[in-house]
């Protein structure tokens, strides 16, 4: 029988298995709720930057401005948003959430926090502080500094004096 080797995982291999399981858990309780998986990324960026133009959007999620045109298009018919031409700029269409998409944003907000309060069970307040510090730092080394997190990313590169 031949020798088996283990393969020891670095941290960023861990951080992409631990960021599918944590995306897995939460696409399989939204998909019980009937939540699109397209809409729960859009949804919160729109929950912190309300009223963002599409190409923005699409800056933020780091995907095609086509994938947003057509995603937000679903979203309109289902009530959750409402797209404006905008009054400075009439070549800029402006996202804004509804009040069905604000309470759909709540419901993903609270399943991610559900997801995350189980994925951190057993740290204490000062182990997820650091771990979060950590996350953030690696995120700026790999070039993230867009999207709704900019001033906590302005933060830790003070704070840790990332240049």
């Amino acid at each position: 029988m031949p020798e088996q080797k283990f393969i020891s995982k670095t941290p960023m291999m861990l951080i992409n298995d631990i960021s599918r399981l944590f995306g897995s858990e939460i696409r399989k309780t939204a998909d019980e709720e009937g939540i699109p998986s397209g809409y729960r990324h859009m949804l919160m960026i729109l929950a912190h930057r309300d009223g963002i133009s599409q190409l923005e959007l699409a800056r933020c999620l780091h995907i095609t401005s086509p994938t947003v045109s057509v995603t937000l298009s679903k979203m309109e018919q289902c009530g959750y948003i409402t797209r404006r031409s905008n009054e400075r700029d009439q070549r800029q269409t402006l996202v804004y959430l509804n009040e069905k998409g604000r309470q759909l944003e709540a419901r993903c907000h609270q399943i991610a926090q559900e997801t995350e309060k189980v994925s951190l069970n057993g740290f204490d307040e000062k182990e997820k502080r650091d771990f979060k510090e950590y996350l953030l730092r690696i995120y700026q080394n790999l070039g993230g500094n867009d999207g709704p997190f900019e001033e906590e990313i302005k933060i830790g590169k003070e704070r840790f004096k990332v240049e």
